[in-house]
């Protein structure tokens, strides 16, 4: 969760913001497959399920305590099939939770 939230928080406040997420996803392509409106639909998809405190920001606590809503461990595999296509995060994301092991 550092590591994400180091990459992407572009203000260095310890904390990623939409306009961070979208910034970051139009940045690699997003805006090569989906239009404005798709971009951000799916940003605000993923920032609602991450943001679990409900303070417009999302931090290692947040990021921590979503994942243990999930009730389970799940497998780098598991990880990659949901963020790419539950959370619909952009496949650079994804393939760095999966660089990561995250699981």
């Amino acid at each position: 969760a550092d590591h994400l939230l180091a990459e992407l928080d572009t203000n260095g406040n310890g904390e990623l913001e939409q306009g961070e997420l979208r910034q970051f996803v139009s940045s690699i392509g997003g805006r090569a497959l989906d239009d404005r409106e798709e971009i951000d639909r799916g940003v605000k998809s993923a920032f609602a399920n991450l943001d679990t405190d409900h303070d417009n920001s999302v931090g290692t606590d947040d990021i921590m305590e979503y994942w243990q809503t999930l009730g389970f461990l799940l497998s780098v595999n598991e990880v990659r099939d949901w963020a790419e296509h539950a959370q619909q995060l952009p496949k650079e994301i994804v393939e760095r939770f999966a660089a990561r092991s995250v699981s």
